[in-house]
């Protein structure tokens, strides 16, 4: 068993530093759980304002088959203006429901894979809590035992507490691995996340109300 020491000075303020980086990860994920929410009701509140408008547009048309009846008699006060004023009227109804119906289905496969990338980056950051938790446990482990060592303690105690050491280490060690993957699959996936804004940003160029 490798002999257990205190931790230098430099390894303490790593590990301080470790903990305040996962504190801001904590508030990061936070927000963007926040994020992800404002995502998925602006993808449906956009959904709404495209079927209204097809509402509309449907009631325009209607409209416009009534005009050009009337236009064509000769008592009516309907003129030609007003059929091409309401046929500009839809077209641009028309146009504009479609970039916001392709916006609305943009965002939500922004909200599909930013829904999916949290998850992963939850999981992340529960096994990096874990993580420092456990180095936490160990440094208080080796602290009592060290504490115990210079008191002349029983060997069969000073025994059991290396062996928590141990245990702890071990854990450590396994749960390093994990939060190696996990931030490594995070790396990976964020290309499709980037994909899913590249999409709302074209999307974008062709919005219109």
């Amino acid at each position: 068993m490798q002999k257990i020491r205190m931790l230098s000075d430099d390894e303490i303020e790593i590990l301080k530093q470790k903990q305040r980086a996962y504190e801001r990860l904590d508030k990061v994920v936070q927000l963007e759980n926040d994020e992800l929410r404002t995502i998925k009701e602006f993808a449906k509140y956009l959904t709404r304002i495209s079927r209204e408008k097809q509402n509309l547009i449907d009631e325009e048309k209607k409209l416009l088959q009534l005009v050009e009846i009337a236009v064509k008699n000769p008592v009516s006060d309907v003129s030609e203006e007003e059929i091409r004023s309401l046929k500009k009227s839809i077209d641009n109804l028309e146009k504009t429901s479609v970039n916001q119906l392709n916006l609305s289905e943009a965002f939500t496969d922004l909200h599909m894979a930013m829904k999916e990338f949290l998850q992963q980056k939850n999981d992340y950051k529960r096994e990096l809590s874990t993580l420092v938790s456990l180095r936490e446990k160990w440094q208080s482990l080796v602290y009592d035992y060290l504490k115990a060592e210079n008191r002349m303690v029983a060997e069969k105690k000073l025994e059991n507490k290396r062996r928590q050491i141990h245990d702890i280490d071990t854990k450590i060690k396994r749960s390093q691995n994990i939060v190696d993957r996990k931030k490594e699959w995070l790396v990976d996936n964020v290309k499709t996340l980037d994909k899913a804004w590249q999409k709302v940003r074209e999307n974008i160029r062709d919005f219109g109300w």
